[in-house]
């Protein structure tokens, strides 16, 4: 996984997974309600209610794969994150996930953290993190 374009995409990965957590339960619903109408009133001889019964299945079962690697991919960022020290997190949070210039991210540095730094600064600050994702990753690889 490229961990910088994972970065980038933090937001949209998120959504994603409640987007596809809402539709597989609309879809999970929707067919329990149409598995208890088939109980009631079953189809007549054309089969079509398992066709779509089929249909329905296959779909649900490609939204739960496609959340499941959504999931997954968040999970292994948010481990990511986890191991920085507050500068690092606060520089991928600011240049990756909420796509500041490195402007923006000097002012809010400047104006959150308690020693306030340089372009410069926070560039090697974001190399440094960068070099340790690529060891957390190579000694979990």
């Amino acid at each position: 996984m490229n961990v910088e374009q994972g970065l980038r995409d933090y937001l949209e990965i998120k959504a994603s997974i409640a987007y596809l957590e809402n539709e597989l339960n609309l879809m999970r619903t929707k067919k329990q309600a149409d598995d208890g109408r088939a109980a009631v009133s079953p189809a007549g001889g054309n089969g079509l209610l398992k066709l779509e019964d089929g249909a329905m299945d296959g779909r649900i079962v490609r939204l739960g794969t496609k959340l499941e690697r959504k999931q997954y991919t968040l999970r292994k960022l948010n481990a990511l994150l986890s191991a920085l020290d507050e500068r690092e997190r606060f520089v991928a949070r600011k240049y990756y996930i909420e796509h500041l210039t490195w402007r923006d991210v000097v002012s809010a540095y400047n104006r959150e953290m308690h020693s306030p730094r340089e372009v410069d600064s926070l560039k090697a600050v974001r190399k440094r993190m960068l070099e340790k994702i690529a060891r957390l990753q190579r000694c979990c690889s």
